[in-house]
């Protein structure tokens, strides 16, 4: 199911965002406990397993992410303007990507670069449609539907030495909707 409203994606994102969680939690212990502890160099202290009432070993957490490789491939790609996408889901792929692929990116602000000054309403500035542009997306070779895609944010620069933010009538975090009391 592709989210194409705005409404539909922020219903749906914390479900979204507990699974990635979720899924990164079971993925880093369903490691051979051996494998893993001899990869961290640590183990946890023992523990008893349910249904043998036995002392095991479980290895330590390790970090979502380590050292990203000089090897793997990176993509630094800036997109034109008018490459910027404005729905959640739907859009065809800018590019086509491998996993582990780290990606050097711009994208514009929530207001599509339309809002420069105090006095600039967003409701006057702004191209209808052009709210929230995003980057990409990426295709990810090998990816299935269904699978989890983790994504690291490793550094985050603002494209401007200004910020942003507005009230928005009947829309935004302070607005009370028929999910959301205010």
């Amino acid at each position: 199911m592709h989210m194409t409203t705005r409404r539909h994606f922020l219903i749906s994102a914390p479900l979204g965002a507990a699974s990635v969680v979720a899924a990164c939690r079971n993925a880093a212990t369903s490691h051979d406990s051996t494998s893993v502890a001899q990869e961290s160099g640590s183990v946890a202290a023992a523990t008893q397993t349910p249904a043998t009432g036995a002392a095991s070993t479980l290895p330590a957490p390790r970090p979502l992410l380590a050292t990203i490789p000089a090897t793997d491939p990176v993509l630094q790609w800036t997109p034109k303007h008018e490459e910027l996408v404005y729905t959640f889901g739907g859009a065809a792929p800018k590019h086509r990507i491998k996993s582990k692929t780290r990606i050097v990116t711009w994208t514009e602000d929530c207001f599509d670069g339309a809002v420069k000054t105090a006095a600039d309403l967003p409701s006057k500035k702004m191209t209808p449609g052009h709210d929230n542009p995003q980057t990409g997306p990426f295709f990810i070779e090998g990816a299935e539907p269904g699978d989890t895609v983790a994504v690291h944010i490793r550094k985050l620069e603002p494209a401007r030495n200004y910020g942003v933010s507005n009230f928005s009538p009947l829309f935004g975090a302070l607005v009370g909707t028929n999910e959301t009391a205010l």
